[in-house]
């Protein structure tokens, strides 16, 4: 697991730009005649919505992470944060 908020941001975000340029995918094949479409190989679809589901889980579970990591912090007040950083 991640130990700090910004590498649980950074994974937020590269699991996001992942599933933005898989779900393209699917709007390319949205976008494809029916001939175009059945031409498709079964197994180059099947695989891309696989990876879409799991990309969707991926980031479904960072958010769960950063979750708990948050209430973690607030609870215990144990975050650790940049001296440089004011919070009022």
């Amino acid at each position: 697991m991640p130990e700090t908020f910004g590498t649980l941001i950074d994974a937020q975000i590269t699991a996001t730009i992942k599933l933005w340029f898989t779900q393209d995918e699917v709007y390319r094949y949205q976008r494809m005649t029916p001939e175009e479409f059945a031409a498709v190989p079964h197994g180059e679809i099947k695989k891309m919505l696989d990876r879409l589901a799991q990309l969707n889980l991926a980031r479904n579970r960072g958010m769960t992470e950063i979750e708990e990591a948050l209430s973690g912090a607030v609870r215990t007040g144990s975050a650790r944060v940049d001296a440089r950083i004011k919070l009022t």
